[in-house]
């Protein structure tokens, strides 16, 4: 198998692995300045900025080595895809962690966190399991088990908005819609994740 004989061609996986675990680290910067005072905004952003920086640098190498290797565990456009919807992901929260910042959030619903943890989990599967896209292996259960925290992030959003839209006025429901919004195409990136993983499964059946 030309994977064992050229090891050294899973650096796109592990690279793919690494930008998954920056979606997690993006959640914890969000989740840490929802619970911060309006004067911590700044320094939270500029954290958010630094992830994000990181997934970027890390979606260029992918781009590098799927490039310029003889050998890759999958065909280049997969491997382009899976990077892109990851590193847009952390873009997703990184704007979420800026509409924080422009508008002064600083109350939330229990469902914020919720959507949250949500995602962290979705993103903790996905790094663990790009390390196994060249031998498949448990990738079943991954590709179903984030389809299903995936649908109820839905639900979970959908009680988020109906509490907005309960408890708030129409200038605060919108900013914090904004809000909301980012969350759920964060969540929305990685689930596009855990779809491409699925079309690999079926194609290399």
């Amino acid at each position: 198998m030309a994977l064992r004989l050229f090891p050294q061609e899973n650096k796109a996986l592990e690279l793919l692995s690494d930008m998954a675990q920056l979606v997690v680290d993006s959640t914890s910067s969000a989740s840490r300045m929802m619970g911060s005072p309006v004067s911590d905004h700044d320094q939270g952003f500029e954290q958010a900025l630094e992830i994000e920086g990181r997934s970027t640098d890390a979606f260029f190498a992918l781009m590098t080595t799927v490039r310029s290797a003889f050998v890759l565990p999958l065909p280049r456009a997969d491997l382009y895809r899976l990077g892109q919807r990851l590193n847009q992901a952390t873009e997703s929260l990184t704007s979420a962690s800026h509409i924080i910042k422009i508008h002064s959030l600083d109350r939330f619903s229990n469902r914020a966190s919720d959507l949250l943890d949500l995602l962290q989990r979705q993103a903790s599967l996905t790094a663990e399991a790009m390390r196994h896209l060249s031998d498949l292996e448990g990738l079943d259960e991954y590709w179903v088990e984030v389809l299903r925290m995936s649908k109820q992030s839905i639900r979970t959003t959908n009680l988020y908005q109906a509490d907005m839209m309960d408890r708030l006025k129409p200038a605060a429901y919108i900013k914090e819609a904004q809000f909301t919004a980012q969350l759920q195409a964060a969540s929305l990136s990685v689930r596009e994740v855990a779809t491409d993983v699925g079309r690999i499964l079926v194609q290399e059946s």
